[in-house]
C-alpha cells in the first residue's frame, strides 16, 4: 500500500479557518482571536498559525494588520456571477444534495425540537427580519440551518449539511439582497411552524420548498451573467 499522506499542520489550520468563514462564523470586518489565544484554541503553535494566516491572506480571506491594534481581519470575498455561471452543474448538484439532507434533517427535527430550540430558531428569523448586513444575513441563515441539523441529532447528517453549506459560499451574494431576505424570512418561518406542529412531512416539504425557491433566485441571476 502507498504511504499515508499527512497534511502539513498549517494546511489543516487553513482549512479550519476558511471553513469557519464560509459558514459565517467569521464575517467581513471581524477580527480573528489574538494570535496567542487563537493558537491555544486550535491546539497549534503560533508559528503554524502564522503560516496558515499568510496562506489565507494570499487567498484574499484575511488582511494582516500590524501594531498594537493589529491582527488578522476577515475581508469581503465572493465569486462573480460569471464565475458561478461556469460552475452551474456543481451548484445544481449541491442544491440537490442540500434538499436530500436538509429535508431529512427537518423531518427528524419535527419530532425532537424543544421549546428552547424553537425559540433559538425564531431568534435567527428575527435577525434576518431586522434587515441585517449581507454578512450578518449569511451568519443568521447558517445559524438557522445548522441549528436544525443539530436538532436532528445525527452526526453524519449534520456533517453533510455543514459541508454543503460551506461549498455554496458566495452564491447568495449574487442575488438581490432585499429579495433573498424576504424569501428567507417566509421560508424559515414555514419550517419553524411545521416543527412546532411536530409535523414531519410538512417540515420536510417546507425545507425542500425553501431551498428550491432560493435556488431559483440564484439561477435567475446567473442567467443574466453573460
Amino acid at each position: 500500500m502507498p504511504p499515508i499522506e499527512v497534511p502539513a499542520a498549517y494546511g489543516v489550520v487553513v482549512e479550519h479557518i476558511r471553513r469557519a468563514i464560509h459558514l459565517g462564523v467569521y464575517s467581513a470586518g471581524d477580527r480573528l482571536p489574538p494570535e496567542r489565544a487563537h493558537a491555544k484554541q486550535l491546539g497549534v503553535s503560533r508559528v503554524t498559525l502564522r503560516e496558515a494566516l499568510r496562506v489565507l491572506e494570499g487567498e484574499g480571506y484575511v488582511e494582516m494588520r500590524r501594531g498594537a491594534t493589529g491582527g488578522a481581519t476577515v475581508i469581503a470575498r465572493g465569486e462573480s456571477r460569471a464565475r458561478l455561471r461556469q460552475k452551474l452543474d456543481e451548484l445544481l448538484a449541491i442544491q440537490d444534495f442540500r434538499i436530500a439532507n436538509e429535508s431529512l434533517a427537518a423531518r427528524r427535527a419535527a419530532t425532537r425540537a424543544t421549546p428552547e430550540d424553537l425559540a433559538e430558531l425564531e431568534a435567527t428569523i428575527e435577525a434576518i427580519r431586522d434587515k441585517p448586513s449581507r454578512h450578518d444575513f449569511r451568519r443568521a441563515d447558517n445559524d438557522f440551518h445548522l441549528k436544525i441539523a443539530t436538532i436532528a441529532d445525527h452526526d453524519l447528517l449534520r456533517t453533510a449539511i455543514e459541508n454543503a453549506r460551506a461549498a455554496m459560499f458566495g452564491q447568495i451574494d449574487v442575488v438581490d439582497f432585499e429579495l433573498i431576505t424576504q424569501t428567507a424570512v417566509r421560508g424559515h418561518q414555514r419550517i419553524v411552524d411545521a416543527l412546532r406542529a411536530g409535523d414531519e412531512s410538512r417540515a420536510g416539504q417546507a425545507m425542500t420548498a425553501h431551498i428550491r425557491t432560493t435556488n431559483k433566485e440564484v439561477l435567475a441571476v446567473l442567467d443574466d451573467a453573460d
